[in-house]
C-alpha cells in the first residue's frame, strides 16, 4: 500500500506541475490557478466523503463494507463536480482586454509598436528606424541557424524581451474602460507591409476576419489576439476545461468498475480464472494471462476514450497548447478522486490482516 500511494503522490504531482505549466501558457494566470482550485475541491470532497464511510455500520459482511465504500466513491464523484463546475461558472470568465493582453503576451506587442497611432495611446516610445515586427523576424533567423547562441542573439533577445515588458505593462496600466474600447477598436493591424502584412492577412481570413477591399489590414485587437496569436478564449463564459475536468470524473468512474468486473469474484472473468484451476496448472497460468491481457485492453480504450473527449470538447486543433492542457485537466478531473481510489484500495489489505 505505502508503495502504491507513493505512486500515485507521484502521478499526483506530476499531473499538477504539467498542467499548471500549460494552463498558464495557454490561459494566462486564470489557467494557471483553475487546476489548483479544481485538486482543492477534490481534497475536501475526499476528506467528507471518506469521513462518511461506515457511519453506523458496525456489524455486517464485506460486501456491506464494499457497497458502503462505493457509495463513498460517488459521493465524491457528485461533490466535486457540483464544486469544479461551480469555480467555473464563476472564474472561467473572460473579458477582451484580457484575451488582448495574452495575445500582447504571445508576441501582439509587434502590432502595438508598429502602428503608431496605438504606440501614441498607449505612450509606448519608438524603436528607431526598424520595426518591432522586423526585428522578431531577424531573431526568428538567428536561432535558425548557426548563431542561435551568439551574443547577437542574446542581446536581440533581451531586446524584444523588453519590447514585450513594455507592451504589457502599457496596457496594465490603461483603466478597464479604455482597455476594453482599445481591444473592440478596428485598426490597422498590418500596416507594417512586406511579409509580416501578407501572414497577418491570412491568418486573419483563416479565423474568418473580413479582409476584402478596404478591411484589407484592419481588425479590432481581440480578432487579432485570437485569429493571429490563437488565445484559445472567448468574451464571456469558457467552460471547455471544466467540462474536461468532468470527462476525468468519468474517466475515474469507468475505470472503477472495469477494474471492480476484472478482479471481483463477483462476475464471470476471476470465475473462469477458477474452473481453469480445477483443470491442472498450464490452464490456470494461460486462463490468467488471457485475463490479464484483455483487462488491459479494456483500460486503454477508456483511457484513449477520454482523452478523445478532452480534445473534442477543446476543439481547437491549430493550438496545441489548448488541446494539451484540455488534456491534462482530464488528468486533474480524474485525481479528483485519488483520496477515495487510496481508501477502496486499502480495504483489501486491511480487511486481510484482520482475518
Amino acid at each position: 500500500c505505502a508503495g502504491m500511494a507513493a505512486d500515485l503522490f507521484e502521478t499526483y504531482a506530476v499531473t499538477m506541475v504539467a498542467s499548471v505549466m500549460l494552463g498558464y501558457a495557454a490561459f494566462g494566470f486564470k489557467g494557471m490557478i483553475f487546476p489548483l482550485l479544481v485538486q482543492a475541491v477534490g481534497v475536501i470532497a475526499s476528506v467528507i466523503s471518506t469521513s462518511l464511510v461506515g457511519a453506523g455500520i458496525t456489524t455486517g459482511s464485506s460486501a456491506r463494507a464494499m457497497a458502503s465504500i462505493n457509495r463513498g466513491f460517488w459521493r465524491s464523484a457528485v461533490i466535486s463536480t457540483l464544486g469544479f463546475m461551480l469555480f467555473g461558472l464563476v472564474y472561467l470568465r473572460f473579458d477582451a482586454a484580457y484575451i488582448v493582453e495574452r495575445g500582447i503576451d504571445r508576441g501582439m506587442y509587434a502590432e502595438l509598436y508598429d502602428n503608431s497611432d496605438l504606440r501614441a495611446e498607449l505612450g509606448l516610445e519608438p524603436i528607431g528606424p526598424h520595426t518591432v515586427a522586423g526585428r522578431v523576424k531577424e531573431l526568428r533567423d538567428l536561432r535558425a541557424g548557426a548563431d542561435r547562441s551568439a551574443p547577437r542573439t542574446v542581446a536581440l533577445e533581451a531586446e524584444i524581451d523588453r519590447h514585450r515588458d513594455a507592451a504589457l505593462t502599457a496596457w496594465r496600466k490603461l483603466d478597464p474602460a479604455k482597455r476594453e474600447e482599445l481591444a473592440n477598436r478596428r485598426v490597422s493591424v498590418a500596416s507594417v507591409g512586406g511579409e509580416h502584412e501578407q501572414l497577418l492577412v491570412a491568418d486573419l481570413k483563416a479565423r474568418g476576419v473580413n479582409q476584402d477591399g478596404e478591411h484589407r489590414g484592419r481588425a479590432t485587437l481581440l480578432d487579432l489576439a485570437r485569429a493571429r496569436y490563437n488565445v484559445p478564449l472567448r468574451t464571456g463564459l469558457n467552460l471547455e476545461v471544466a467540462w474536461c475536468c468532468l470527462i476525468g470524473i468519468l474517466l475515474a468512474v469507468a475505470l472503477n468498475k472495469c477494474t471492480e468486473y476484472w478482479t471481483s469474484t463477483e462476475y464471470s472473468p476471476v470465475k473462469e480464472v477458477v474452473r481453469s484451476s480445477s483443470t491442472g496448472h498450464a490452464t490456470n497460468i494461460i486462463s490468467g494471462l488471457a485475463l490479464g491481457l484483455e483487462s488491459s485492453v479494456w483500460a486503454v480504450l477508456i483511457i484513449s476514450a477520454a482523452i478523445l473527449g478532452a480534445v473534442a470538447v477543446c476543439g481547437d486543433a491549430s493550438n496545441l497548447l489548448y488541446l494539451a492542457f484540455g488534456v491534462a485537466m482530464t488528468g486533474i478531473g480524474m485525481l479528483t478522486l485519488t483520496g477515495d481510489t487510496i481508501s477502496m484500495d486499502v480495504f483489501g489489505p486491511v480487511a486481510d490482516n484482520a482475518n
